[in-house]
């Protein structure tokens, strides 16, 4: 049997003192197996609404956002009536020959039209986001302004997303491409744009 003589058992005091002051923890040692399970459980709870508010503060669901290439066939883009019928909002992207992508989306409202418009505004445009549909309405990527999907192609300025022509032929949807590229300036941000 051994014992400690005053010296060690002064330095393990000191010791046991001084880790108690870094750890925080009282000198009869450290915390009680029911304390750490309050602080694990305060802490998961913790992290739980973190992950709770980053999911339902995170924006409109979008999963058509993602805008199709489209090619024009004898200067029309056509696109089957019946790929709108969901009242879902649907991007497209014409590339122009010297790369500038221009941006426009179709859906149809509850009133049964078929609405287009440019995926940009006069006043948003250099931002270059765009809208998402929530619901009924197509919010701007930007600046958050909610329009209702039934003024879609008919008010035209401010944020309100800009109107682009298209007519009904026989079950299509056809936007004349010169249309589309009279767009232009909402998405040209080369240095020659005038924008840029």
């Amino acid at each position: 049997m051994t014992s400690d003589t005053p010296n060690q058992s002064s330095s393990k005091q000191s010791l046991s003192a001084k880790k108690a002051s870094v750890l925080g923890s009282s000198s009869a040692g450290s915390r009680s197996p029911a304390s750490r399970k309050i602080l694990l459980g305060a802490c998961i709870l913790i992290a739980g609404v973190i992950l709770l508010l980053l999911f339902t503060h995170s924006g409109p669901k979008d999963t058509n956002a993602e805008a199709t290439f489209v090619t024009p066939v004898n200067g029309d883009l056509v696109h089957s009536v019946a790929l709108f019928a969901d009242g879902q909002a649907r991007h497209f992207v014409l590339r122009t020959e010297d790369g500038v992508g221009i941006r426009y989306f179709v859906l149809r409202t509850p009133d049964g039209m078929i609405r287009t418009a440019f995926d940009a505004c006069d006043v948003c445009w250099q931002a270059d986001m765009g809208y998402v549909q929530d619901g009924d309405v197509m919010i701007c990527r930007n600046c958050g302004m909610r329009f209702p999907s039934r003024i879609i192609g008919e008010v035209r300025g401010g944020c309100n997303p800009t109107p682009l022509a298209s007519q009904a032929r026989e079950g299509d949807l056809v936007i004349r491409a010169g249309d589309v590229l009279e767009g232009r300036r909402y998405f040209d941000f080369g240095p020659g744009s005038g924008r840029g």
